[in-house]
């Protein structure tokens, strides 16, 4: 898709306060394995107005909120922070104003504190404090009753007391507490013993107690069971009692056990057996579960090592009386992936359930606990019916998508699509493949689902053996190339070390792929020792350290050309190189030529590179850059002190010529201070970057355009008044970037938290395409919503179409055919007031070429102050 904008021009003097749209994309790696509770999986919940929440514990303490309405997922929204890591048991509901209400137990090493947040303010409250080994078998459960009350219901055992306690429309500042002691003395004081203790609550406590006396030590034990019922004024009512005695080879007694739904009751709704050694069996081995208003049940049961949805009505309780459950669905691993691995043990997996109604469920299988899954983010299944249709749920800031290192962009069939190299399998000993995700807004907020059809299966030729290949670009006409490397042998050099050759393999047109060797020497794997860039003329440029030197080469005869020795480096065998070219004119290399110092080089393969004397001291490696004039920029991470700030430098090189240092960014000295950065070019070759600090809720853009001078600031406070980050959950991490042009906008992601891309939340948005001169002297004044007519029209095989905007506007554009299908649709997005221009190439949602014929071409904007435009027009596809 082309994009022109004729109307906005942008000038910039200083830094202000532009338009964004950032969303908190990724809760991280959710069940943290430092957390000690087994109580830590995502639930869901159902507000008033029909939309399911998932709400998950992030490893940053944080509980995000991710809506379903429709079918349409959300971005998670972090709603609050739990008071600490020790987490054993928590819960929430939504009330009838859409606030979330948290609560749960926290065990430190000598106490056992209850706590309750919501998500207006964010503040936890300690409920109540117990020393931790005096307190067990803890409960606590968070619901909205159906007269809409909010209630949160606290249960321990404590010495000879169950000790509850009870919220009622809870607020930060009035908890509106209630608590009761239940002296369970008479059922665990000789002759009798404890042996089972279950709670469930509403607005009332059920608890039922199973106690044992020894009739004949050897061969006989007396049961009681008792199901008691105790409301907020403390009054115990004794709802059943059961007494039957056992014999050592006797038959099992069979116990129904009571569940508390919303309305104030209990119903009876599962068999247990009681044997002589005290074994109490449910029968079932139950994953979650859910009650609804209407004493339906539903939940997730492992049977015969398989997997299955099961709902219950209220007529055929006890459910395994005999009686056959409303639905029965099996839930198999195909279920699962879209990948081709066939090592999901379904039987193991985490799950969470969500319930709409008798027709209508979620179940989220979590992507903690196999290898299988930690891949490929979540997967939820919706259930309409008897059929069972599965989605993904794809997060920046986690095991699938990292906001870090080794994050590919590619802009093809019109989407910007995101994936990280661990989505990568080897579908066989020839071909590889990278799964890419489109990016997908429902008006301004970030979708995070997919359907199996949407996820880009990206197929290419890989030489056998190969690793699993790091450096993936695309030029300017979205054509890929991929930087691999063979598997020659394995090595002992500092450990084990997979070895081999480094290859590209590139597309000629979408599709068609070439391979080309690189270099016959025996490398490391390790993505940071080799680097290639693509210059204007499609040329490539490929460096690598090997055996203690630098080395550079390109194809621009067609083939590679035998490496050429830029540097001997004493400092190391494999040493940190990039590249970056505007032509073979001049060539910038980036190395680490010594302990925390790195060098610049500039040449060409027809002569000497230049070795700059000015060096970049620096923990981190510096970012280096290079303009469409063949102006070099390096940008260095590291910080320099003066006068209690601390300051960011970059440099600008022209061939083999010094031309500045400037200061690029200062902040108040703070220890912990560190800089992230990261730079790309556009279609146009010029340079975007993006770079911001782990200390400040800031984010700074600026361009080649005017050399970087006057960084644009945006801030972060839509997600630090909610973060409220400290500083070892810093602001900003590791920062990547991609500048469309298409669509005037620089689309970014950072880590919300520590380097680890894995288990730190991250952000994704975008910035407005800002330039700082006049890309277009013409000013066109829009007075008025249109769509003009297609252009050519008849065509063959793509056309193009203006439409023009008085003001912002959310705008949706379709294809139709004759019939009146829908076969193709832009994304949707948000633009600002101006003329644009967008190309149809003639292919459909599946990106196949259409047939000749009549097509038509719908536009639809909506502007925040509901006006709304829509206009159609007859397109002739003539082949």
């Amino acid at each position: 898709m082309k994009t022109k904008l004729f109307l906005i021009v942008y000038f910039i003097t200083c830094s202000f306060l532009l338009s964004q749209n950032i969303n908190v994309f990724g809760t991280g790696y959710g069940n943290y394995l430092s957390l000690v509770t087994n109580d830590i999986r995502s639930k869901f919940k159902n507000d008033l107005n029909g939309n399911s929440y998932i709400v998950s514990l992030g490893v940053d303490r944080r509980l995000y909120a991710t809506k379903i309405t429709e079918n349409k997922i959300y971005a998670p929204l972090p709603i609050c922070q739990i008071p600490s890591w020790g987490l054993i048991v928590w819960d929430f509901d939504i009330d009838i104003n859409g606030v979330f209400h948290i609560a749960g137990f926290i065990e430190e090493s000598s106490y056992k504190s209850l706590f309750y947040i919501n998500s207006s303010n964010g503040i936890p409250v300690v409920v109540s404090t117990t020393p931790a080994d005096s307190a067990f078998q803890t409960y606590v459960r968070v619901l909205r009753t159906t007269d809409n009350q909010l209630i949160v219901n606290y249960a321990y055992r404590q010495g000879p007391f169950l000790k509850w306690i009870q919220l009622i429309n809870p607020t930060s500042s009035n908890l509106n507490k209630f608590e009761n002691n239940i002296d369970l003395s008479p059922y665990n004081t000789s002759p009798y013993r404890l042996d089972y203790l279950e709670y469930s609550a509403n607005k009332n406590l059920f608890f039922y107690v199973l106690y044992t006396k020894n009739i004949n030590f050897l061969d006989s034990v007396q049961v009681t069971y008792n199901t008691f019922k105790v409301n907020s004024n403390g009054i115990v009512d004794n709802l059943l009692t059961q007494t039957f005695v056992l014999t050592m080879y006797g038959d099992p007694y069979y116990l129904t056990l009571p569940l508390a739904n919303n309305n104030d009751q209990y119903i009876n709704w599962l068999i247990a057996e009681f044997r002589f050694y005290n074994i109490l069996d449910k029968k079932l081995s139950i994953r979650d579960l859910y009650i609804d208003n209407s004493n339906n049940i539903y939940f997730i049961n492992q049977l015969n090592n398989n997997l299955y949805y099961y709902v219950y009505t209220a007529q055929n309780l006890p459910i395994n009386s005999g009686s056959a459950p409303y639905r029965q669905i099996q839930i198999t691993s195909q279920n699962l992936t879209y990948r081709p691995d066939s090592s999901i043990q379904i039987n193991i997996l985490p799950v969470s359930l969500g319930v709409l109604n008798l027709n209508k469920a979620f179940i989220l299988f979590s992507n903690t606990l196999t290898n299988a899954l930690k891949s490929i983010g979540s997967t939820l299944l919706r259930i309409e019916n008897n059929s069972i249709y599965h989605e993904y749920i794809i997060t920046i800031g986690n095991f699938e998508v990292a906001a870090g290192e080794n994050q590919f962009w590619l802009y093809r069939n019109n989407r910007l699509y995101l994936a990280k190299s661990i989505e990568y399998d080897s579908i066989d000993v020839n071909h590889g493949r990278f799964y890419f995700f489109p990016i997908k807004y429902d008006n301004s907020e970030l979708l995070s689902n997919y359907k199996e059809s949407e996820i880009l299966k990206f197929e290419f030729p890989q030489i056998n053996p190969s690793n699993k290949p790091y450096k993936f670009k695309f030029d300017e006409n979205g054509l890929s190339y991929i930087l691999s490397m063979t598997i020659d042998t394995i090595k002992f050099i500092a450990g084990t070390e997979k070895f081999g050759r480094l290859y590209l393999t590139r597309e000629t047109s979408p599709g068609i792929w070439i391979q080309q060797i690189i270099s016959n020497d025996t490398l490391s794997y390790n993505y940071s020792q080799h680097d290639f860039d693509i210059d204007k003329n499609g040329v490539v440029h490929c460096v690598y350290s090997f055996d203690y030197k630098l080395f550079y080469t390109n194809n621009s005869t067609g083939l590679f050309q035998t490496p050429i020795v830029v540097d001997t480096i004493t400092y190391g065998y494999y040493f940190f190189v990039n590249v970056r070219a505007y032509s073979t004119d001049t060539v910038y290399i980036l190395a680490k030529t010594g302990y925390g110092n790195y060098s610049l080089y500039s040449g060409n393969y027809n002569n000497n590179f230049n070795k700059f004397n000015i060096s970049f001291p620096s923990s981190w490696p510096p970012v280096l850059a290079v303009d469409n004039n063949n102006n070099a920029f390096v940008f260095n991470p590291e910080r320099y002190s003066s006068s209690g700030s601390y300051d960011y430098y970059y440099y600008k090189f022209h061939y083999n010529n010094f031309i500045f240092r400037k200061k690029f960014l200062s902040f108040p000295a703070q220890a912990s201070s560190r800089l992230y950065i990261d730079a790309a070019y556009d279609k146009n070759r010029i340079v975007h970057l993006i770079a911001g600090d782990n200390v400040h809720p800031k984010i700074y853009y600026a361009n080649s355009i005017n050399d970087f001078s006057n960084p644009v600031e945006y801030d972060l406070s839509i997600i630090s008044n909610i973060f409220n980050f400290r500083t070892s959950h810093p602001y900003i991490g590791t920062i990547k970037l991609y500048p469309s042009s298409n669509e005037n906008r620089i689309y970014f992601t950072t880590l919300l938290g520590l380097e680890n891309p894995a288990n730190f939340p991250a952000a994704f948005g975008w910035l407005p395409y800002i330039m700082t001169n006049i890309e277009n002297p013409e000013r066109i004044i829009v007075d008025n919503f249109r769509l003009y007519q297609n252009y050519p029209n008849p065509f063959n095989p793509s056309t193009k179409f203006k439409f023009s905007l008085p003001e912002k506007a959310n705008v949706i554009i379709e294809i139709y055919d004759i019939l009146g299908q829908k076969i193709y649709e832009f994304p949707e997005r948000i633009f600002e007031p101006g003329i644009y221009e967008e190309e149809w190439n003639g292919i459909d949602n599946q990106n196949s070429k259409v047939s000749s014929g009549i097509y038509f071409l719908k536009l639809n904007a909506r502007s925040g102050h509901n006006k709304v435009f829509t206009d159609i027009k007859k397109m002739v596809l003539m082949k």
